[in-house]
């Protein structure tokens, strides 16, 4: 894998953390701080923080549907 592409990997990876961070309601002060300077940090990070959002609520969606448990 080249440098970008692991680059890219390491931020899905971030934004994946964040989104299930948020899904749970852990975030204190701290953390939220901490989210707002990483999404301030890369255009890519809000992107793909919102990916990792959508997904996240797919899979609940999914997992909700008696059709697919």
């Amino acid at each position: 894998m080249n440098s970008q592409g692991r680059e890219q990997q390491i931020i899905t990876e971030t934004a994946a953390e964040w989104a299930v961070r948020l899904h749970a309601g852990d975030l204190d002060a701290a953390a939220q701080v901490q989210l707002e300077q990483w999404l301030a940090a890369d255009e890519r990070h809000a992107p793909a923080l919102q990916f990792a959002k959508q997904t996240w609520a797919a899979l609940g969606a999914l997992a909700q549907d008696p059709e697919m448990a």
